[in-house]
């Protein structure tokens, strides 16, 4: 299970698409060999969540105006924190998800709905 940017799949109009689009193709590579591979005797997810309170982002979250921006992009209006995503990581983890391979979870708020 790996974290992953979600913008390589819901570009954001004006950012260079570099890591999203490297973390989604990733993704699918992993997906493609597992099912090149035949039957896997892991699962490969990854969890893509929306703008995450976090050292790496407080340039981001100090700018009101890139705020406004962001909150715009998502539909339920709000950034997230560490525990929005932590449901989604103890689901891929247990038995609940045991179908569950090569694929993306996003838990970005509706950002990816359109």
């Amino acid at each position: 299970m790996r974290l992953v940017a979600k913008s390589g799949c819901a570009p954001w109009p004006g950012r260079w698409p570099g890591p999203g689009t490297a973390a989604c193709f990733l993704t699918a590579a992993e997906a493609h060999g597992l099912i090149g591979a035949g039957r896997p005797v892991i699962r490969v997810n990854s969890i893509c969540p929306t703008f995450i309170r976090r050292p790496l982002a407080e340039a981001t979250f100090s700018d009101p105006a890139q705020m406004e921006r962001v909150k715009g992009q998502i539909r339920l209006g709000r950034t997230g924190a560490a525990p929005d995503i932590m449901g989604a990581v103890v689901y891929l983890a247990s038995e609940a998800s045991a179908l569950v391979t090569g694929t993306s979870l996003m838990v970005d708020g509706g950002w990816t709905a359109g």
